[in-house]
Protein backbone atom coordinates (compact mmCIF):
# COMPACT_ATOMS: atom_id res chain seq x y z
CA UNK A 1 0.00 0.00 0.00
CA UNK A 2 2.65 2.20 0.89
CA UNK A 3 3.78 4.62 -2.81
CA UNK A 4 0.77 3.18 -4.42
CA UNK A 5 -1.61 6.29 -6.01
CA UNK A 6 -5.18 5.59 -4.97
CA UNK A 7 -7.46 5.42 -8.25
CA UNK A 8 -9.88 7.79 -8.79
CA UNK A 9 -13.81 6.70 -9.62
CA UNK A 10 -12.87 8.83 -13.38
CA UNK A 11 -9.73 6.71 -13.91
CA UNK A 12 -10.86 3.54 -12.68
CA UNK A 13 -14.14 4.73 -15.28
CA UNK A 14 -11.31 4.99 -17.93
CA UNK A 15 -9.63 1.69 -17.08
CA UNK A 16 -13.30 -0.30 -17.40
CA UNK A 17 -13.99 1.94 -21.07
CA UNK A 18 -10.40 0.31 -22.48
CA UNK A 19 -10.59 -3.22 -20.59
CA UNK A 20 -11.67 -5.47 -18.68
CA UNK A 21 -8.44 -5.75 -16.23
CA UNK A 22 -10.07 -3.57 -13.62
CA UNK A 23 -7.72 -3.48 -10.42
CA UNK A 24 -9.73 -4.72 -7.56
CA UNK A 25 -9.77 -0.85 -5.92
CA UNK A 26 -12.00 0.20 -8.29
CA UNK A 27 -14.66 -1.98 -7.62
CA UNK A 28 -16.00 -0.40 -5.07
CA UNK A 29 -17.27 2.58 -7.08
CA UNK A 30 -20.99 1.60 -8.50
CA UNK A 31 -20.63 3.54 -11.75
CA UNK A 32 -17.69 1.03 -12.71
CA UNK A 33 -19.28 -2.49 -11.55
CA UNK A 34 -22.53 -1.13 -13.69
CA UNK A 35 -20.14 -0.54 -16.63
CA UNK A 36 -18.59 -3.89 -16.12
CA UNK A 37 -21.86 -5.95 -15.74
CA UNK A 38 -23.02 -3.85 -18.58
CA UNK A 39 -19.95 -5.62 -20.45
CA UNK A 40 -20.90 -8.78 -20.00
CA UNK A 41 -24.62 -8.19 -20.32
CA UNK A 42 -25.77 -8.55 -23.95
CA UNK A 43 -29.67 -8.00 -23.09
CA UNK A 44 -28.32 -4.75 -21.02
CA UNK A 45 -30.32 -2.18 -23.70
CA UNK A 46 -33.59 -3.91 -23.76
CA UNK A 47 -36.38 -3.20 -21.88
CA UNK A 48 -36.80 -5.79 -19.05
CA UNK A 49 -39.96 -7.95 -20.24
CA UNK A 50 -38.34 -8.29 -24.08
CA UNK A 51 -35.11 -9.23 -21.90
CA UNK A 52 -36.69 -11.83 -19.95
CA UNK A 53 -38.85 -13.24 -23.26
CA UNK A 54 -35.43 -13.80 -24.68
CA UNK A 55 -33.76 -15.72 -22.33
CA UNK A 56 -36.37 -17.78 -21.05
CA UNK A 57 -37.08 -18.60 -25.29
CA UNK A 58 -33.10 -19.37 -25.08
CA UNK A 59 -33.59 -21.49 -22.34
CA UNK A 60 -36.59 -23.18 -23.64
CA UNK A 61 -34.77 -23.95 -27.07
CA UNK A 62 -31.59 -25.51 -25.03
CA UNK A 63 -33.57 -27.56 -23.13
CA UNK A 64 -35.68 -29.03 -26.08
CA UNK A 65 -33.38 -29.76 -28.39
CA UNK A 66 -31.00 -32.72 -28.32
CA UNK A 67 -27.60 -32.95 -29.64
CA UNK A 68 -25.74 -36.21 -31.19
CA UNK A 69 -28.83 -38.08 -32.40
CA UNK A 70 -28.43 -38.63 -36.16
CA UNK A 71 -29.83 -38.02 -39.37
CA UNK A 72 -33.56 -38.22 -38.06
CA UNK A 73 -32.58 -35.78 -35.05
CA UNK A 74 -35.25 -34.88 -32.79
CA UNK A 75 -37.55 -37.53 -34.44
CA UNK A 76 -35.12 -40.09 -32.73
CA UNK A 77 -36.04 -41.11 -29.42
CA UNK A 78 -33.63 -42.47 -26.61
CA UNK A 79 -35.47 -44.97 -25.12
Amino acid sequence: MFGKKKLSEKECSDIADKSEDVPSECLIFASVKAKLDSKNDPFAGMPGGAARAVRNAQIQRRMSTRHGQGVQGKKSSWF
